[in-house]
């Protein structure tokens, strides 16, 4: 069939959910999880990701760099941006940026739904001679058949969170380890935040954020507006609520919808520029709350970084983030699980599938005690700060030598030191 005419019969949001079928080439053989690779190659990693990008995949691959940093793993970076036409925000490790592939390790950080396409821009030979790990997220319960065919080009996966490799390794073919990532960089140098934002000093501010492209129904804003105006009244000018939004453009329908809901709260504020990462980090810190009513998420950095900044979380008591969330360092939300039914997770209909509906009437009161309780929050505080001990990136860098020292792809560092 002519791709005009394909065009015609599938509407747009269909057409990823088509293609993972109709247009799927395999690369290369099914791989087997038997460690194997040339030996006469340096040992080391190649990370293949998007690491130029300022999108929370980009921010991935620089914290897995940070991580082999920390633990003296060696390490080169090739980068897909102009291949997978991303746009680059990012160039702190240009330096180790390069078009060959060094080491005999490579771990492609991209996730199940990319993977296919990306390893096409790569020497299938070169890459077969090497052990080929991917570090992926994923948000729900159950993991897509269709993208089980990513599995064919790996001989292992490292993923984002416990709750992602419970789903993953349902279906999986090859080894699963869940490898949570970290907050980095939390220093704030930008004074004065408020003011930079224009936002009032003088108010209690919550804060959520998210990206368009990463599916709103999955991160669910409209919950936190709702939750905001069920707690406070639109004349309650001793509040606030600043909304961060990324795509917003290409999403119109949506924030046509979102406006909606905002009509005569002037202590809601939003922002739909792009943010630099120490620009976000100032926000998130000069907010006196951060709210994910998410419907799922795979870990949930944003999260974790309020945490460790001092910024007091409410989040919905459900999936990647509970690997660090308890209801002593984070305000947990209740929830009902309900279908997913066509909202789209991805490239692919979700019928199957079950996410959390968070309850928003516990929000509300939640936001109300928040406001109130200041000895309440000051714990939050104390205690959130306490995630970093346990997520690093000392702690995930030496997770990763483990494994590949394990698997004997790596030296025991004791040894390499002789």
């Amino acid at each position: 069939m002519h791709k005009k005419s394909l065009k015609k019969l599938v509407p747009h949001r269909y057409r990823e959910f088509f293609k993972q079928f109709i247009l799927y080439k395999p690369v290369g053989e099914r791989r087997s999880n038997i460690v194997s690779c040339d030996e006469s190659l340096a040992q080391g990693i190649n990370i293949i990701g998007i690491i130029r990008s300022g999108t929370g995949v980009g921010l991935q691959c620089r914290l897995i760099a940070k991580a082999l940093d920390a633990v003296n793993i060696p390490y080169c970076i090739i980068d897909l941006c102009d291949y997978l036409n991303i746009d680059k925000h990012n160039f702190s490790y240009e330096d180790k940026v390069t078009n060959e592939l060094i080491y005999n390790v490579n771990l492609i950080v991209l996730n199940a739904d990319v993977i296919n396409r990306a390893l096409r821009a790569l020497d299938y030979n070169e890459m077969n001679k090497r052990y080929n790990a991917a570090y992926w997220a994923w948000e729900l319960s159950e993991f897509p058949d269709v993208w089980r065919r990513g599995f064919h080009s790996l001989n292992e996966i490292w993923v984002i969170s416990r709750f992602s490799a419970d789903g993953i390794a349902k279906k999986s073919s090859v080894h699963v380890m869940p490898l949570p990532l970290y907050a980095g960089d939390i220093s704030v140098n930008i004074k004065n935040g408020r003011e930079y934002f224009k936002i009032k000093n003088d108010i209690f501010l919550f804060m959520a954020a998210y990206d368009c492209d990463s599916h709103v129904g999955r991160k669910n804003p409209q919950a936190a507006v709702q939750a905001f105006k069920k707690a406070f009244s639109p004349e309650d000018k001793h509040v606030g609520l600043v909304l961060k939004i990324n795509k917003a453009r290409e999403h119109r329908k949506h924030i046509k919808k979102l406006f909606n809901m905002l009509s005569g709260y002037s202590n809601i504020y939003y922002i739909d520029n792009f943010l630099t990462d120490e620009e976000m980090r100032t926000l998130t810190a000069v907010s006196d709350t951060f709210i994910s009513l998410h419907r799922a998420e795979g870990f949930g950095l944003i999260p974790i970084e309020a945490m460790i900044l001092g910024t007091p979380v409410l989040s919905t008591a459900y999936s990647g983030n509970m690997d660090y969330m308890t209801d002593k360092n984070a305000v947990l939300v209740g929830y009902k699980l309900i279908p997913v039914k066509d909202k789209f997770i991805g490239s692919y209909l979700g019928k199957e599938y079950v996410w959390a509906e968070p309850d928003i009437d516990e929000a509300a009161r939640h936001m109300k005690r928040l406001v109130s309780d200041t000895k309440w929050r000051e714990e939050l505080i104390a205690n959130g700060k306490t995630v970093k001990e346990l997520f690093n990136a000392n702690v995930m860098g030496n997770t990763i030598r483990k494994r590949l020292e394990d698997i004997h792809l790596i030296q025991q560092e004791e040894k390499r030191n002789i």
